[in-house]
């Protein structure tokens, strides 16, 4: 009996307040996702294509100032060779269907300049084979072009009929630019001053 009336009592009592939810403003903590180190993108210079070499102030491609001449045998698809009678004291590297890397070797035996380009009358031919600049000037560029990415780059009159124009870095390293009448650059050069001369054996 005593059983039965607890229950009861439990049933007719009144029921009690319906609890309300409490909602705060707090903001809720999530999890940082973990971020991923990002990794320098990989160089885009093929050393077996040259037409994806870059033209920097101190090197073409895998070809640097300094470097040893005697180490350049092979260089990609280029060779080295000499012309003794013709045009002693300078290296050229040549490879089929690419612009020609000359080394003016009149002193010591390091790189001490380099010479982009196989005369004026194939320069448009090899539009699509040159290394270029990081702002895309290579042989076959017009004056033009190279004024609209370079303009603090120096223009002034070459031999002849030509045109030099001249980017530096630090008033020391220079790129410069050979054009002739039309315009467009048959030769670069990587040389201590503001022009590059057409005429490399002398």
């Amino acid at each position: 009996m005593v059983a039965i009336l607890a229950l009861a009592g439990c049933a007719g009592s009144p029921p009690g307040p319906t609890p309300t939810a409490i909602i705060t403003s707090e903001p809720i903590d999530t999890p940082t996702p973990a971020t991923t180190p990002t990794e320098a993108p990989a160089s885009l210079e093929d050393p077996a294509d040259p037409s994806t070499w870059l033209i920097d102030y101190d090197r073409i491609g895998p070809v640097s100032l300094g470097d040893s001449v005697a180490s350049l045998t092979t260089v990609g698809p280029y060779t080295a060779t000499t012309d003794s009678a013709n045009c002693d004291g300078v290296v050229t590297l040549d490879a089929a269907g690419f612009p020609i890397i000359s080394i003016p070797r009149r002193s010591g035996t390091t790189v001490e300049a380099l010479v982009l380009g196989n005369g004026f009358a194939a320069a448009s031919s090899l539009v699509s084979k040159t290394p270029k600049t990081a702002e895309g000037i290579g042989i076959g560029s017009t004056l033009e072009q190279a004024q609209a990415a370079y303009p603090d780059g120096v223009t002034s009159a070459g031999y002849q009929s030509t045109t030099n124009f001249a980017i530096t870095r630090d008033n020391t390293s220079y790129i410069t630019m050979l054009t002739g009448e039309d315009h467009v650059i048959w030769r670069i050069g990587l040389v201590s001053g503001p022009r590059v001369d057409g005429e490399i054996c002398g």
